[in-house]
């Protein structure tokens, strides 16, 4: 018989515990963080979005400098 009880309060706790939470409004914050905790895929996808626009930015970027030159024998060694 007490165990009965027992499941029965638990029941009824847990009934209530779910009630209380399903009465409080979700906020965008906390949806984005639970949809994100639940699909890694999303992370991913934002990932592989950042990487792109990085590389869109590094080859918008005009090359760059370089200085080059050739020396050919400017001390001289003396022969011809």
């Amino acid at each position: 018989m007490n165990l009965i009880r027992l499941v029965a309060l638990v029941f009824v706790g847990a009934c209530v515990t779910s009630a209380a939470l399903a009465a409080e409004p979700l906020r965008l914050e906390e949806a984005v963080s639970r949809a994100l905790a639940a699909h890694p895929s999303i992370t991913a996808e934002t990932a592989q979005l950042q990487a792109v626009q990085a590389r869109m930015q590094r080859e918008a970027l005009p090359p760059p400098y370089t200085i080059g030159g050739e020396v050919e024998n400017v001390a001289g060694n003396g022969r011809r």
